[in-house]
């Protein structure tokens, strides 16, 4: 049991993996969060949210990172755990993002999480229809994230150094 102060009472770590990031290590969490899910989660919905989630964030991050061409090791790895706690199933995902991508995130998330959610779906087919580029990409990811789990996005982002900063995207299940 841990304390989860997200959610206030005690939780049990369902699934945690930290390190590098790329499509073959993507394929083995995905597998392994899928057979934690199924051990630990009852609602086989919850189950498909929970995986779903778990890939678009993954993928999201993979994409940010090929986008700006991050090659260095410790560039290119994440963390991402979730915990249970009765009925709410929280997902946590931690990757690194530029300095100068912050105000951006930022802004993307803050519209989303005011969106209603009867219109996220209007929103993603808006997105679905802009021509491809970086920004479309993170915003079909975090709205079909949004959509998902039906909860508003959390987030926070803590400085490493003077071009880097940890970005940490928080995910409730219930």
């Amino acid at each position: 049991m841990v304390y989860n102060p997200l959610i206030m009472q005690k939780s049990t770590l369902l699934y945690s993996y930290s390190g590098l990031i790329n499509p073959v290590i993507k394929r083995k969490i995905i597998m392994d969060f899928r057979v934690a899910v199924k051990e630990d989660i009852q609602s086989v919905d919850k189950q498909k949210k929970s995986v779903y989630i778990l890939q678009e964030a993954i993928s999201n991050v993979l994409n940010y990172y090929t986008d700006i061409n991050f090659t260095e090791t410790k560039n290119t790895s994440a963390h991402c755990t979730s915990f249970i706690d009765n009925e709410t199933i929280k997902l946590e995902f931690v990757s690194v993002i530029l300095n100068n991508d912050i105000p951006s995130l930022e802004k993307k998330i803050n519209n989303l999480n005011c969106i209603r959610f009867e219109n996220l779906k209007e929103e993603l087919a808006l997105n679905l229809n802009k021509p491809i580029s970086n920004d479309r990409g993170a915003n079909i990811g975090l709205i079909t994230i949004l959509l998902k789990s039906n909860n508003k996005l959390k987030y926070e982002f803590t400085k490493i150094d003077t071009f880097t900063s940890k970005f940490t995207l928080t995910v409730l299940i219930q």
